[in-house]
């Protein structure tokens, strides 16, 4: 067994450098969620509030703040780049490579059949190299069933600890959804296993006392500090949002089978290979019941959500590639189907960077910024959320003129930041370049019609126009 394993470290180690960290700064921010969380993240480093997160100069509470601190941290050591942005994500993503393969560690030999399949699904090391919170969210939630599962194998407080340790980061990552994922993970392996009664065992004082030492004090101090912190957060952000009823409006629904097909993209190449395999037990039965109930129930809370999004449910990966992985690991030729789905996984990486690469003007903002006299105004019409990487790379607060944002409404609705959100008279007294969604050229044209404007950059899907003010006799 130790020699059949012995030549996948160093493989193992490979896979998560290539597919994690090669090319990560071959292209551009995208335009929507990198650039508006990496923006959120160099605002703490410039205003030294690391408490409320701010976006574009206004406060934004939709989410908790360690993927920020994180990033800003990195931005005060190395400086303001693309790479560092996301080699946060980038690393916690491979850090979860290794902790799957904890799982089924026997004899102090790991098997990292699980966590090269990982790092090579295709929708994990994509998502990963985003500057987005669910790669992050699926690393401590990893990390805390990971150390469950220790506790409850080896009943040891000491992995209960960690385990709190891991979930009181995930809240901070992402919020109190975490709490529920888990819960229902737990609650439905325990109910199999018929040992319902160890919930109050899990119910541990210093575990519980390490939770809320990591999750209560950033609340707190952001209740303190911003007014309407709780109900925006807990009750709009959270509840709200999972009913469908969440204000403003800044995601999409989708079918109950939503992530069905999603999930089928997410694990290629590997859900090619899974059905010609002709065992599907794992030798130990109980992981098995384990990581069917980690995924299921991850997988029933996000489709019965009425809020979706395509990166939801990576955080269902990690039991589908320890699932896949551990039994790759014992089929004949296990090792040489491994090398040859992570050879076309390689390839499909390479592909996308490619195409993230041939597509950059319209996928940031980034090429348009040389057009421009960065001496001048810059605004944006209506959008923010599509443009989003524009304030990072300009360096400054970009103001918007008839805003229509959802992610700037919070920010908005507090009347402290006039000078943020303008009405098309801005253009009365001033000139400016103005970026236009091609979707809102034909009211931008039907506003400004008799202005004197030039159009001095233009991809598919934006504008950007310099509206010259003309002085009145």
């Amino acid at each position: 067994m130790l020699n059949k394993l012995k030549p996948t470290l160093p493989f193992f180690l490979f896979s998560l450098i290539f597919f994690f960290y090669f090319f990560l700064s071959s292209y551009g921010l995208l335009n929507n969620n990198e650039g508006l969380y990496a923006q959120i993240s160099w605002e703490m480093v410039e205003s030294g509030n690391w408490t409320i997160p701010h976006l574009n100069g206004v406060p934004y509470i939709e989410k908790p703040p360690l993927l920020y601190w994180l990033i800003a941290f990195g931005f005060k050591i190395f400086g303001k780049t693309i790479w560092v942005a996301r080699a946060v994500p980038a690393t916690l993503g491979a850090i979860t490579c290794f902790l799957v393969c904890q799982f089924e560690k026997n004899n102090r030999i790991t098997s990292y059949f699980p966590g090269i399949v990982l790092a090579s699904s295709a929708g994990f090391f994509v998502f990963s190299r985003m500057v987005f919170f669910d790669v992050g969210l699926t690393f401590f939630l990893t990390g805390t069933l990971l150390f469950f599962w220790k506790y409850f194998s080896l009943r040891k407080n000491f992995y209960l600890h960690i385990a709190a340790l891991f979930l009181g980061g995930a809240v901070l990552f992402k919020g109190l959804v975490s709490l529920v994922l888990i819960g229902l993970v737990v609650l439905a392996f325990l109910f199999l296993e018929k040992q319902l009664k160890l919930i109050f065992k899990l119910l541990n004082p210093v575990s519980l006392s390490l939770f809320f030492l990591v999750t209560v004090p950033w609340h707190v101090l952001a209740a303190q500090q911003e007014q309407g912190f709780s109900w925006f957060y807990f009750i709009n952000e959270h509840v709200m949002r999972f009913l469908d009823q969440r204000i403003p409006k800044d995601y999409y629904t989708g079918p109950v089978y939503y992530y069905v097909p999603r999930l089928v993209l997410y694990f290629l190449p590997w859900v090619i290979v899974w059905p010609f395999l002709r065992q599907f037990r794992l030798a130990n039965q109980s992981l098995g019941r384990f990581l069917l109930c980690w995924f299921f129930a991850f997988l029933l809370f996000f489709s019965l959500s009425r809020a979706k999004a395509n990166y939801y449910m990576v955080v269902g990966m990690p039991p589908l590639a320890l699932w896949f992985g551990l039994l790759l690991e014992r089929v004949k030729g296990g090792y040489k189907i491994l090398v040859g789905g992570v050879v076309i996984s390689a390839l499909l990486l390479l592909g996308g960077v490619y195409y993230a690469q041939y597509k950059e003007p319209e996928i940031t903002v980034r090429n348009s910024i040389a057009y421009l006299d960065l001496t001048q105004n810059v605004f944006l019409y209506k959008r923010f959320e599509e443009l989003s990487s524009l304030p990072f790379y300009l360096g400054r607060t970009v103001p918007l003129i008839n805003s229509e944002s959802r992610d700037l409404w919070y920010g908005q609705q507090k009347m402290q930041h006039p000078h943020l959100f303008l009405n098309e008279s801005v253009l009365d007294s001033c000139s400016a370049y103005v970026y236009v969604l091609k979707r809102d050229l034909p009211d931008f044209e039907s506003r400004f019609r008799k202005r004197s404007t030039i159009k001095i950059f233009s991809v598919p899907k934006y504008v950007v126009y310099w509206c010259g003010h003309i002085k009145k006799e």
